[in-house]
């Protein structure tokens, strides 16, 4: 369960100097087999520090569509991921992509932040799946 905090950002100029979004988590990919992802909250700080859990919505079906989780595809398109409610997003990783030579390739992401949407928190899971620590690989 990761907690991305309402004032935390940090930008990330390593995928291109243009970059104007700014990120809770720069891009990366993940080292492991496989991670599977289920849907973000939103929360809003001020009221959830009063014991008030509501989610925003904003004026948007999915607030993911603007901010959240971002994928970036192999024609360096990005993508928000916008889970669905009622959906999980299983994404591969790096120790995929080595054991299948490449026929798999791992998901390069993000967590982006909307600067202009104050006073909300991201809070998500993330479950990480990995192989065998004492699996051997062979060519």
């Amino acid at each position: 369960l990761v907690y991305y905090d309402a004032n935390f950002e940090r930008e990330d100029k390593i995928i291109t100097e243009d970059d104007q979004q700014s990120y809770w988590l720069p891009w990366h990919v993940d080292f492991n087999l496989v991670t599977a992802f289920a849907p973000a909250m939103w929360i809003n700080e001020a009221t959830a520090l009063k014991g008030d859990f509501e989610k925003s919505e904003e004026n948007c079906e999915n607030p993911e569509c603007r901010a959240g989780l971002l994928l970036r595809n192999f024609e360096g398109k990005i993508i928000p991921a916008a889970i669905g409610e009622d959906s999980i997003l299983i994404q591969l990783g790096a120790l995929t992509q080595l054991t299948t030579a490449g026929l798999l390739r791992c998901g390069p992401h993000a967590v982006g932040k909307e600067s202009s949407r104050t006073g909300f928190g991201r809070l998500s899971f993330g479950l990480f799946v990995y192989g065998p620590w004492k699996a051997k690989m062979k060519p």
